[in-house]
């Protein structure tokens, strides 16, 4: 598995705040020289590297923060019975502690169409990133209408409750909130988002984000998809536990392009290389490229810019996954028959099996 030392970087936290009895937000304090990694969009994530007992666990949390609110980068972690990092996190950690933390990164933004119009669905703790990408929206677009559905378990457990009251009286032409408490109304049913939706009088091209707990979120696609609302304006981010090979992925970025089966995602081990029409099979190295830990054991790929400006080195995935953070000249055909350049292709996967015979 990629070390901690080459994905992620000491942060100290700067402010712990309690925001309702079972969640707390945490303030990193980002230095000076790691402003541009931490840049960040709204709705996207980070990865938290600690030891709570003594041994490596990895959890991934929202940005509750927002980049266009002139604000500090914050997480926000609610306490989960059981919960290993949650309630280490929320228990044992202090303000001016070191916790490593791997740049944003997540697909879960604001769309580049010019849709003015959004609905969000959020459950308990996934109104963190909804609130991030709520805030960018009433700064970043022209004169925006959005609609929160926010479900919780009763008035005491709405995270975030005097701030998101706070953007609405700040906002009230562009902003409603409507709250749904389970003590109150029962959990979310279909005939509760049948009833927001009719009440929102939304265009076509409305964009939706759904975020919670996993049987609240099909529930409002299937209502929304009912309603003859396209999966391309639907937006999912899912808290639920990870694999090991989400896990991978998340430690590397889902920003990077992923080329092979994703389902075998794994710290890499070793590569199989068709080359002159033998195969070759060679020790993988976690960050190297495949060209380059070709070369370093002494074969002859077939290469020349070594930059992925140009052809030379294309290898096709036989069997599992390579990611490249720059695409080169690869268009979207390539990568659909699993074609990668090797100059520009990192090994994902415990075997890659790759063919230069093309």
């Amino acid at each position: 598995m990629l070390s901690k030392e080459r994905l992620t970087h000491p942060l100290a936290i700067k402010k712990k705040i309690k925001e309702t009895e079972n969640t707390y937000s945490f303030v990193f304090d980002i230095p000076t020289e790691l402003k541009d990694q931490f840049h960040y969009k709204a709705g996207q994530f980070v990865t938290l590297f600690v030891e709570p007992d003594g041994n490596e666990v990895r959890r991934s949390y929202s940005l509750s923060s927002s980049p266009d609110w002139n604000e500090d980068f914050k997480i926000s972690v609610k306490s989960v019975p059981g919960g290993l990092v949650s309630n280490w996190l929320i228990n044992n950690t202090k303000e001016g502690d070191i916790i490593h933390v791997t740049p944003p990164a997540g697909l879960f933004c604001l769309p580049k169409s010019k849709s003015s119009e959004f609905i969000f669905f959020a459950g308990g703790s996934g109104i963190t990133p909804v609130i991030s990408l709520i805030k960018s929206a009433l700064k970043t677009v022209s004169n925006p209408k959005i609609r929160l559905l926010y479900c919780s378990r009763d008035e005491g457990l709405i995270i975030f409750k005097d701030e998101l009251r706070s953007i609405q009286e700040s906002y009230p032409k562009n902003f409603e909130i409507v709250h749904s408490l389970s003590t109150v109304n029962g959990r979310l049913a279909p005939a509760h988002v049948k009833d927001f939706l009719e009440s929102s009088s939304f265009g076509k091209k409305a964009h939706y984000f759904l975020c919670g707990p996993e049987g609240l979120m099909v529930t409002v696609q299937a209502e929304l998809e009912s309603h003859g609302i396209s999966r391309e304006f639907i937006h999912r981010e899912s808290f639920a536990v990870t694999t090991p090979h989400s896990d991978y992925i998340h430690a590397v970025g889902n920003d990077v392009v992923f080329i092979g089966d994703k389902s075998l995602a794994h710290n890499p081990e070793e590569i199989s290389a068709e080359l002159d029409g033998e195969w070759i099979t060679i020790e993988a190295k976690e960050g190297v490229t495949v060209l380059e830990t070709l070369l370093e054991a002494g074969h002859n790929p077939p290469y020349s810019c070594m930059d992925g400006a140009c052809m030379a080195c294309l290898g096709k995935v036989q069997q599992g996954l390579v990611y490249q953070e720059d695409m080169g000249i690869l268009t979207a055909d390539n990568t659909e028959i699993g074609e990668c350049l090797t100059c520009q292709a990192i090994p994902a996967s415990k075997k890659l099996k790759i063919s230069y015979e093309i």
